[in-house]
């Protein structure tokens, strides 16, 4: 039910991958629930590397975001409070001297670990630092400068290098100096053997990595006053090295990456193709790709071929082609699902198999094994793996968001979702009411359990998050004083100010643009050029990361903007008197003297983008 906008149709953005690739799965079955864990955890913001997976691994109810951004520790067992910590980002825990430890940054900027009690198990001094991984080792950086330390936040090599791997197999490759070789060294910092390479990654579980080597050249950059003078790499060759240095695969592609636990590896080839490799190098199938995804744990990975025998679709570890789709109808696999949204969204196993008929509207991915939240017939519910839809009440209005708009979805057995009243509500699986945070007039929060309870109150104000879904006037309007009765100082502004030309400006290419700037390549259609005057009062903007994975957030955006114009009606013609109707149903006028005041309400879409505006213009009756 969206309007067409009156732009132009050629509306072109860079496309922004709205998918996140998961990591290469690890080979048993606690590993492969791990990685799904780990992937929900990407998706939420918290950009932790694959490690081991902790079991006792605190409750965390991520409560608060913009400028006072909190997590809440709970204990998972007695759902006790822990503590709660104002915090920029964090990422997933693993176990570490037989604690659950996560990385955490503060709002200050600096890293730190925490425990599973939310108290800094290692103090925040870091510019940056990385999940433990290999024998409880981290990557932590000072100013520029990389190096790693122990759990006990002892130094194993102190930051001296322009950049480092993680260990692994006993071995991490580094790189001395910016723009420097990379070489491989051991915990004692010892140069494991006496091969450099132009770029280097880590050891895969098979003991093989991929490395590139590359002629040295000269290259001179002209300055205004003096001659650089650097090296550069050519030719750049990738193969893959043992454990011992050994070139087991020769250099002779473009582009490698790691082996996965099927032992197999993407390569670019020198042609640009996508291609799959076995431990010997030997390409699996003769097939070449122009897209490959990563495999899955049930070993398919997704593929685009172009040319007379295209195809779109699933791939076997051997290459045969499994299961012909689209790539924009169908998401990832987790825990064995994977959504398909041609016509509503169902679920189907990897090999095309229907596993839930019913359609939702909308359903997020089976981070849970078990459960998903969905929507349907415009109410949300948890959907289940069996197909059963257990309805929430209908004040539930949306799935609590991140900051950059990514549904949080099922963590720790729990899902928040946002009401009528902007409260986080925190449901179990079965769909019952476990948490509610909610605040009071001096958006001070407290987190109440099932029972009525108090759990927790916040000591200093602070915004709910709820990111996108719960902005408000203040947050769509340019200036909020616009919105209610200020909208009458706006009009005699506007009503007093000189006619000139103007455009309205499109926030898919103008956002932040004065309207009045003109320049002398600027080509406009006829009717976008208007002479008078313009306000814009406010802009909505969903990118296509967004839009394309959630089309119910631009539905809600859309009919949060049409109830803000019914207002704005409302309240202009109270002195303006009865608005009349305009050239389109989103646009009011009302006559002002000699002028002619317009409100209208535009939403367009572009490339995937999508937007809304609500403008306010004066212009001359004719």
């Amino acid at each position: 039910d969206r309007q067409p906008g009156r732009f132009r149709a050629e509306i072109h953005m860079k496309r922004r991958g709205a998918k996140k690739i998961l990591g290469e799965q690890m080979n048993s079955l606690a590993k492969i629930l791990l990685s799904l864990c780990i992937s929900a955890l990407l998706y939420m913001n918290a950009y932790a590397d694959p490690t081991q997976q902790c079991a006792k691994e605190p409750l965390r109810l991520f409560g608060a975001t913009s400028k006072n951004k909190r997590v809440i520790f709970i204990d998972n067992r007695d759902h006790k409070f822990l503590s709660s910590t104002v915090y920029k980002d964090i990422g997933t825990y693993v176990k570490v001297r037989d604690k659950c430890i996560s990385r955490m940054q503060t709002k200050g900027g600096k890293w730190g670990y925490v425990d599973e009690l939310g108290k800094w198990f290692i103090k925040p001094i870091y510019d940056d630092a990385r999940a433990f991984t290999e024998d409880e080792i981290a990557r932590v950086k000072i100013k520029d400068k990389w190096g790693f330390i122990k759990s006990d936040g002892s130094y194993l090599l102190k930051p001296t290098y322009a950049y480092v791997n993680p260990f692994s197999k006993g071995y991490a490759a580094v790189q001395k100096k910016s723009g420097g070789p990379y070489y491989f060294v051991d915990k004692s910092a010892k140069m494991a053997f006496k091969q450099q390479f132009s770029e280097a990654k880590s050891f895969s579980e098979n003991g093989l990595a991929a490395v590139a080597l590359s002629d040295s050249v000269l290259v001179y950059d002209l300055f205004l006053k003096r001659v650089g003078l650097r090296h550069e790499s050519s030719n750049e060759q990738w193969g893959y090295i043992d454990t011992n240095g050994t070139m087991i695969i020769k250099p002779r592609f473009h582009r490698a990456f790691g082996f996965n636990h099927f032992n197999i590896a993407k390569v670019t080839d020198n042609d640009g193709n996508q291609r799959l490799i076995d431990t010997n190098g030997r390409y699996i199938t003769v097939e070449r790709y122009q897209y490959l995804r990563s495999f899955s744990a049930s070993g398919l990975a997704w593929v685009e071929t172009f040319g007379p025998n295209r195809f779109r679709g699933y791939i076997d570890t051997k290459g045969n082609h499994i299961w012909s789709t689209s790539y924009h109808k169908y998401w990832d696999e987790h825990n064995g699902i994977l959504l398909d949204h041609t016509d509503g969204f169902k679920a189907y196993d990897p090999y095309s198999k229907m596993l839930i008929k019913e359609r939702s509207k909308w359903a997020d991915e089976f981070y849970d094994p078990d459960v998903t939240i969905a929507l349907r017939k415009e109410q949300w519910g948890i959907l289940s793996r069996s197909g059963r839809f257990t309805p929430f009440d209908k004040n539930i209005i949306a799935p609590l968001t991140t900051d950059d708009n990514w549904v949080f979805g099922f963590k720790d057995g729990l899902v928040p979702m946002v009401n009528k009243k902007k409260e986080t509500l925190y449901f179990g699986k079965n769909a019952t009411l476990k948490y509610k945070l909610t605040s009071d007039s001096r958006s001070k929060y407290t987190l109440i359990d099932s029972k009525g309870y108090t759990i927790w109150k916040s000591d200093i104000p602070y915004q709910n998050g709820y990111s996108f879904l719960g902005r408000g006037v203040e947050e769509f309007f340019k200036d909020p004083r616009d919105f209610g009765e200020g909208i009458y100082r706006s009009i005699e502004i506007l009503l007093k100010q000189e006619a000139k030309n103007y455009f309205i400006p499109n926030p898919l290419y103008d956002r932040g643009r004065d309207p009045y700037s003109f320049k002398a390549d600027d080509s406009f259609d006829d009717d976008e050029i208007k002479n008078g005057a313009i306000k814009v009062l406010a802009e909505g903007y969903t990118d296509e990361a967004e839009w394309a994975r959630y089309d119910f957030l631009a539905t809600l955006e859309y009919r949060k903007f049409k109830n803000y114009q019914q207002k704005l009606v409302e309240i202009i013609s109270k002195k303006y008197g009865k608005a009349q109707q305009g050239e389109y149903s989103d646009q009011f006028l009302w006559n002002a003297g000699e002028k002619l005041l317009r409100l209208g309400r535009y939403s367009d879409s572009g490339d995937g983008d999508y937007y809304n505006q609500i403008v306010l213009e004066v212009v001359q009756r004719k």
